[in-house]
């Protein structure tokens, strides 16, 4: 009996040790499970932070991104530029402020009364924007004063076209949104989430907005040299003391900024389950000793098999396959109270591992939800590259001819000015006669020229070359590894394209197209390249000289076809004043070179009428205001046109005085008397008496008398007094007696 006996207490010894090791064993599992189960979700948490974060700063500096490009294009106005500015504060309600700082220390902001919060920061940042170039600055954390509210500034460097530091656009932006992201994200109470700037200054966790009314918070003066561990680790896990609470910090860095998200969870909390389990261990550990007890107490009762019976339950029990498993209960079995422990530990373990899975399926919809996110924003990304590709590839057009810009052509040559590259050729191109075409005919026709040389010069060079517009008139084609005998040849190719080429002949205008060219080329390395531009800047002048002037002149005589074209009472008008204006040369005595001067200065007297509309010029009347105001500006057109041309000089001259008036009131000038010179104030006579004594399109022509009468109630006022008599008397053979 006393060896059965002995055999029953070392089996329930054993049955007791079995238990309570198995237990144990299910502890340290179980708890093992559970704890890195909290990491990985503080973790995602912690990475879903991060992301809300980076994407609202990237949304809140895409607006200073805009802004400084809107303003590096240049052509803006300082109220354009605040206008600009407030649509962005419309736009995105967390920008407190958007204002441009230059160089030169001007400020140009939406509210001008006050001094934005960041401009202190601006200020001992400005020269790190200049110098580290074209990248988004983050601010600290800044406590606005007024509203008792944080602020960062964002700011992004701006460049003019050529690539020179003008100043920075900078926004402020209001902490709320950032604070509400970290505060209102689901930890499943995995601690607290926060997050701090690169001087340690906390600005989003846990009762930050009932705290606003106080100064912010550095992390130091709650856990001392904290600050320090995070900048040298960068990202992982500490174990810290905060404000006296012992605990892990999980941490990730924000990017492109000194800033750090993270996440505290006490010791306490991060091993709850611990103390959890411990309690089940010792509620089970007690129940076996109880079991023990009623064992040896109920030993007489053959136990054994009840025993027995519990123990293969247990060995029934797999928590991985079927957690759902639970002891047999019966009230009659003596170890009942054992079952309901193994069976509550059950419980619990599975309320554990549902909430675990629980806690999975939310993660894998959030998940979802960042995985969707983020290809939305991808794609929002590629189509801002795309635009901002064409937007580039526009800045670096000029909008009349196609062909590259100034802007370009200063980027290109410094980035083809390499030794690999060498020969490198430079051809200037320069079109003779634009400006005499533009005060002509306009600078429509003018515009045209220009885009017909330009698809010129696209035919003409070679796929490697490279054509931009400089100027107005100036052209310019980089040519790598070419050299001066090929660069000459591409120069011969152009000038075959446009040989015997006329300018909008179909309109009856029939303009020859001439460009003067001019080559430089580097083909030693230590040849400066600006050197090279210049040489062939001045070969081209030179060319431009010697063929300018006959182009000038061809033109000139075009625009005289073409006025005559345009109005055939013009031509019969100005050949008849010539000759008129010749005879009083003659009458005068005047030289035989002067007498043919004065003849062409009134031929050409009228050449301004070009540039005047058809309806101007058919309701033009002498001496009325009628189509006067749009008419009167002839002479100086007419001058502009003739100057151009060197041996014209003097008759341009002439052409731009013939409406002066003897008594100081004509124009352009008011010239007055002798002032005025001879051919002029011989014209005014001639043309008057002309236009009087002439048939018109809005009236007949008057009798010569009262054309007579006319000129000399004029003299003195509009005409010179002594010209008058020599007109009437020695040109129209009237003696004036006998009009007594």
């Amino acid at each position: 009996m006393n060896s059965v006996k002995r055999r029953y207490i070392l089996f329930g010894i054993i049955l007791t040790v079995i238990v309570t090791v198995g237990l144990i064993f299910e502890y340290i599992h179980l708890n093992e499970i559970i704890t890195s189960e909290k990491k990985e979700s503080i973790d995602r948490s912690l990475e879903y932070l991060r992301y809300q974060i980076n994407s609202n700063l990237k949304l809140h500096s895409q607006y200073a991104v805009a802004a400084a490009e809107y303003i590096s294009l240049g052509n803006w106005t300082e109220d354009g530029v605040k206008e600009y500015f407030e649509k962005i504060m419309e736009n995105d309600p967390y920008i407190k402020s958007v204002y441009f700082k230059d160089k030169d220390n001007r400020l140009i902001a939406t509210d001008s009364a006050n001094s934005p919060k960041s401009y202190e920061w601006v200020e001992e940042n400005f020269n790190t924007m200049d110098i580290e170039n074209d990248r988004l600055f983050y601010s600290d954390i800044i406590q606005d004063s007024l509203e008792n509210e944080p602020i960062i500034a964002i700011a992004k460097p701006v460049y003019d076209r050529n690539s020179e530091f003008i100043g920075a656009v900078v926004c402020d932006i209001s902490l709320e949104k950032i604070i509400d992201i970290v505060e209102e994200t689901d930890t499943d109470d995995l601690g607290y989430s926060f997050l701090i700037d690169s001087t340690g200054n906390i600005f989003a966790h846990p009762g930050y907005k009932d705290k606003s009314s106080k100064e912010i918070v550095n992390i130091n003066s709650i856990s001392e040299n904290t600050h320090n561990e995070l900048k040298k680790i960068k990202s992982g896990e500490i174990e810290v003391e905060l404000n006296g609470v012992l605990g892990h910090l999980f941490f990730k860095p924000i990017e492109n900024t000194d800033w750090v998200i993270g996440n505290f969870m006490s010791s306490n909390d991060l091993r709850k389950n611990e103390w959890n389990m411990i309690d089940l261990y010792a509620t089970s550990l007690g129940v076996s000793l109880a079991i023990f007890v009623i064992f040896m107490y109920l030993q007489s009762k053959s136990i054994i098999q009840p025993i027995m019976k519990l123990d293969d339950d247990i060995r029934n029990i797999n928590i991985e396959k079927n957690i759902e498993y639970r002891l047999p209960i019966d009230i009659m079995d003596p170890f009942i109270e054992l079952r309901k422990s193994i069976n509550l530990a059950l419980d619990k373990a599975q309320e554990f591992f549902e909430q675990i899975e629980k806690d999975k399926e939310e993660l894998m919809s959030q998940h979802k939800e960042l995985i969707a996110s983020y290809n939305e924003l991808a794609e929002n990304i590629e189509q801002r590259k795309i635009l901002e590709e064409k937007l580039r590839d526009l800045s670096y057009r000029d909008q009349l001819t196609g062909l590259y810009n100034r802007r370009f052509f200063d980027e290109m040559i410094h980035k083809l000015d390499r030794e690999e590259n060498l020969p490198l050729a430079i051809i200037m191109a320069d079109v003779n006669g634009l400006k005499l075409i533009n005060d002509s005919f306009g600078h429509i026709i003018g515009d045209e020229l220009l885009k017909s040389i330009a698809r010129i010069i696209k035919k003409g060079i070679r796929e490697s070359d490279i054509a931009c517009r400089l100027s107005g008139d100036e052209f310019v084609i980089i040519l790598p590894k070419t050299t001066l005998e090929d660069a000459k040849k591409i120069i011969d190719r152009l000038k075959d394209l446009s040989f015997g080429r006329r300018f909008l002949k179909d309109k009856g205008i029939d303009i020859e197209i001439s460009v003067a060219y001019g080559i430089g080329v580097k083909d030693k390395p230590n040849m400066d390249i600006l050197q090279v531009i210049k040489e062939a800047e001045d070969y081209m002048y030179s060319r431009k000289l010697f063929e300018g002037s006959k182009m000038r002149s061809r033109t000139i005589e075009t625009i005289v076809d073409f006025l005559y074209k345009k109005s055939k009472r013009e031509e019969e008008h100005s050949k008849r004043v010539a000759e008129l204006c010749k005879q009083m040369a003659i009458a005068l005595n005047l030289p035989e070179d002067k007498v043919e001067e004065t003849y062409t200065a009134g031929l050409l007297h009228d050449i301004g009428k070009i540039a005047i509309s058809d309806d101007a010029l058919n309701n033009y009347e002498p001496y009325s205001n009628k189509g006067w105001e749009k008419i009167k500006k002839h002479p100086e057109i007419g001058y502009r046109i003739l100057s151009t041309v060197n041996e014209m000089g003097q008759i341009a001259e002439y052409v731009l005085y013939h409406h002066e008036r003897y008594d100081g009131l004509g124009h352009p000038k008011g010239l007055k008397g002798k002032e005025i010179p001879l051919v002029s104030r011989i014209i005014a006579i001639v043309d008057t008496y002309e236009m009087l004594s002439s048939d018109m399109p809005n009236k007949k022509a008057i009798l010569e008398d009262e054309v007579i009468e006319k000129l000399l109630r004029n003299a003195g006022t509009h005409f010179d007094p002594e010209l008058v008599e020599i007109f009437i008397e020695k040109v129209l053979n009237i003696k004036l007696m006998k009009l007594n």
